[in-house]
């Protein structure tokens, strides 16, 4: 805790900026409550009084398990970041379009393709908030199909904002939660207007 010239607080921010996830462990003969708050509050993995250094053992292993959880925490957070990044990059770059809605039907994210639809058919993009309903034709019975857990797809014409007549294709898939509960709908638009054509 003290030594000539040199002290627990120095050791403490040379260990914190040179090995910040090596365990800090003060050893003292004496230390107050303020003081032991302190040093943990800096970054000291724990202390210990000198008269009881058979604690010694069990604190550096509970010390080191406890920045083992810390640091599968962190790679876990890493990886979870990576993978919805990777999600985000597949969603947002798409050629088809992607919305998510609740079970009332509002849009609670879509992509760019989704987005460019809305301008599309009817002269205003999708938004976020916005009813799906306003933006696909007839969708009412393959929502609620979704909402009762199915997947539903669907095939449908409408004229777009220029008058032109296209088809698209319609699947709606139930979102559900850990428990199975469905508690939304996942929306993807595909223009099948040219395939109609050749058929």
């Amino acid at each position: 805790f003290t030594l000539p010239r040199f002290d627990r607080m120095a050791a403490l921010d040379i260990a914190r900026e040179r090995s910040p996830t090596v365990p800090f462990i003060i050893v003292t003969g004496s230390i107050n409550e303020e003081t032991a708050v302190r040093c943990m509050q800096a970054g000291a993995a724990d202390y210990l009084l000198k008269g009881n250094l058979a604690r010694i053992g069990p604190a550096i292993e509970a010390a080191l398990e406890r920045e083992r959880s810390r640091d599968e925490r962190r790679r876990a957070e890493a990886a979870l970041r990576r993978s919805e990044a990777s999600l985000r990059a597949i969603f947002d770059n798409s050629l088809q379009a992607f919305v998510l809605a609740d079970r009332a039907g509002h849009i609670q994210a879509l992509n760019v393709t989704a987005e460019a639809w809305g301008r599309r058919m009817i002269e205003r993009p999708m938004c976020e908030g916005a009813s799906i309903h306003d933006f696909v034709a007839d969708a009412h019975d393959c929502f609620a199909g979704a909402l009762r857990g199915e997947r539903v797809a669907c095939e449908r014409t409408a004229a777009t904002a220029s008058g032109a007549e296209s088809w698209y294709e319609a699947c709606f898939t139930p979102v559900v939660d850990d428990g199975g509960g469905v508690i939304g709908v996942c929306l993807s638009l595909m223009d099948i207007t040219r395939r109609r054509q050749l058929d």
